[in-house]
């Protein structure tokens, strides 16, 4: 079944660093789509069998703040 998960984030501010983050998260496995707002502080992930604990951690270790999960 698709899914949503978004997360507010911090840090993440730069538009090159926006696409590295959409490229690096679209090619999970189940990620069908991403979206990536650096001045509302968001990131969506929409997909099948996503694993928001797999996301927050591919996120954060891009160098931005998961600040929370929904």
């Amino acid at each position: 079944m698709e899914q949503t998960i978004t997360c507010s984030i911090v840090g993440l501010t730069e538009e090159a660093a926006q696409q590295q983050l959409i490229e690096k998260l679209g090619a999970m496995p189940g990620v069908t789509q991403v979206s990536v707002s650096g001045t509302e502080g968001r990131v969506s992930v929409r997909g099948e069998d996503l694993n928001p604990a797999v996301l927050t951690q591919a996120i954060e270790q891009s160098g931005i703040q998961v600040t929370q999960v929904q």
